[in-house]
This record gives structure tokens, sequence and C-alpha cells, in this order.
């Protein structure tokens, strides 16, 4: 059972009450800052320094000629193989050219992949929903070693048939 407080006691025991339980989480905000400060310090250097220096990995470059004329528009991706664990890599093919280092592209770690290719003419058709043109090819499918060390390489490849 509860007893009635006239208002003006009640509001006057809700505002020590107020003051009251505020002094003591400020009082154990100052035990806490130290401690919260520490620990964001030991979070954000957690961060600086660890991890490979280039977390892109390997950079891989060249051209890529269909039939031996560049290829306009396309995307090529390089996918680690089985027991070579790591992030695929991948590029956009502009002009013939492609580079993982490029915007939008992504490096993949060293050693054995399959690499995909698919390339399109770069007549864009926006009402056939063809913003990189007709395709030329898809799914042209090569293996490549890359290397686990250095600065990545550079790598032609011809597509001559639709494989």
């Amino acid at each position: 059972m509860t007893i009635p407080l006239p208002p003006a006691i009640g509001s006057q025991v809700a505002f020590l009450f107020y003051e009251s339980v505020s002094l003591a989480l400020h009082q154990k905000m100052k035990r806490l800052s130290p401690a919260l400060l520490l620990c964001a310090a030991v979070l954000l250097l957690s961060q600086i320094g660890c991890g490979p220096a280039d977390p892109r990995g390997q950079n891989v470059s060249g051209s890529v000629t269909f039939k031996g004329a560049p290829v306009q528009m396309g995307d090529i991706q390089f996918l680690p193989k089985s027991g070579n664990p790591g992030p695929a890599g991948s590029a956009k093919i502009i002009n013939g050219k492609y580079d993982t280092a490029a915007e939008g592209g992504k490096g993949t770690v060293g050693g054995p992949h399959e690499v995909i290719i698919n390339g399109f003419d770069g007549k864009a058709e926006p009402d056939a929903e063809l913003p990189l043109g007709k395709p030329l090819f898809s799914d042209y499918k090569v293996e490549l070693d890359i290397p686990t060390e250095g600065d990545g390489m550079t790598k032609d490849f011809d597509v001559t048939d639709k494989k």
C-alpha cells in the first residue's frame, strides 16, 4: 500500500531522488573515465600497423584483346585456386586495358589462380539493358600463377575464341 504525499512534498522527494542518482552516476563516471580512455586507446592502436602493408594484395595489369582487337569494355576476375587461401582480385577492362590497382579494382594473393574474363563491344544500349554493349564472349577461363612477392605482374590476354 502506498501513502499519497501532498503535491509539494512529492515534487521535493522526486527532485532529491533525481539529484542523488545524478551525483552517483557522476562519481561512477569519474572512476570509469580513465579505464574507458585506456580501452579506446588500445582499440585505436590495435588497428594501426596491423595486417599486410598493402591490403589490396598483388596487383595485376595488362591488356585484353578479342580476335586481335582491344576489348572495349569488360571485367576480369582472379580467383585463387583450391589450396591458395586469400581474397579474389578483379578489375574493369576499359579500351583493352585492365589494372587491379585502378579505381574499382582489387588485388589478389599470389599463387595459382583461375582467371575469368567477360568482354563487351562497348556500344552501350540502355534501352536493351546493355550498359557495356553487346557481349563478345563470356566466362573465358585460363589459369595463371601470380608471384607471391614483388610488385605484382603484367599479363596480356588474347581471347581467340568463345571458350
